[in-house]
């Protein structure tokens, strides 16, 4: 009678577990967790099946190679003091990366003394994505408001993009609000004056290479040929595992300052011409 109960219950837990909205998985507690069962849900995330479970394959093997043994540490380590651990990170599933969320309880089954994970998985990739550009824009806000009466725009690494919607750049000087191919792009904008069209484009590099900062000076011509100074301030942001994601571009009109420098300057060599 016992048997029979327990024989139902295994059933009911199974029925639970592969109609649940989520993940569910066993596995060893052993250096790389072999999975031993698998629900549906995480089946289809990660594209596995019965045949290749009993062959052989282990959870770490679906995390990155660069996090695998601090992960496997801090999981036995967790477990050891424990018996349970929460951890979240990405995952490869099939062919791109995932956030996933996982609650993982040590169970010790007297019947095989076989040491076990149950694990229950979620895909959190969509809210990490909003937690990021919450973030971002956080940032980028904060930025912007710290330089008033700046020009601000982002440049998005990863598209080598310029983004900007301020229509006074783009009618005056004919710079489109979405610029692709940074930095090689820059050097086409008849705008721009030659000989500052390397410094730009140096500018651009250090961000992408994982510079915080950079800056330079460059000069634009408007429509009726006049000349004016620009001064360009990049401040890279970084996402979660630290990479150049976006960088928040300030730009500063410096003509008066230039000007009165220039004028200082003649002054200044007016003044050595006449003392000697």
């Amino acid at each position: 009678k016992i048997k029979k109960q327990l024989e139902e219950k295994n059933q009911e837990l199974y029925y639970i577990s592969e109609n649940m909205n989520g993940m569910m998985l066993v596995t060893k507690c052993d250096d790389d967790f072999k999975i031993l069962y698998a629900n549906a849900g995480f089946k289809n995330t990660f594209d596995i099946n019965d045949i290749m479970i009993k062959k052989g394959i282990h959870l770490i093997d679906f995390m990155l190679p660069y996090e695998a043994n601090k992960l496997k540490e801090f999981i036995h380590e967790k477990l050891t003091n424990h018996h349970c651990v929460d951890i979240q990170c990405q995952m490869k599933a099939k062919n791109h990366l995932i956030w996933v969320s996982s609650k993982g309880k040590y169970v010790a089954e007297q019947k095989d003394n076989q040491q076990i994970i149950i694990w229950v998985c979620l895909d959190v990739s969509e809210e990490m994505k909003r937690n990021e550009e919450t973030r971002i824009n956080e940032e980028r806000y904060r930025i912007a408001v710290s330089n008033t009466q700046n020009i601000v725009f982002d440049y998005l690494i990863d598209e080598h993009c310029i983004v900007h919607d301020n229509h006074f750049i783009e009618q005056e000087y004919q710079i489109p609000k979405r610029i692709e191919n940074i930095p090689e792009s820059l050097l086409n904008l008849p705008m721009l004056h030659n000989d500052d069209r390397t410094k730009i484009q140096e500018c651009f590099n250090e961000i992408e290479k994982g510079q915080e900062e950079a800056y330079c000076e460059y000069r634009l011509l408007e429509k009726n040929y006049h000349i004016r100074w620009f001064s360009m301030k990049l401040v890279t942001i970084f996402d979660n595992q630290q990479r150049p994601k976006k960088a928040v571009g300030i730009l500063h009109d410096i003509s008066e300052q230039k000007e009165l420098e220039q004028l200082a300057n003649k002054e200044s060599t007016l003044r050595r011409t006449i003392l000697n």
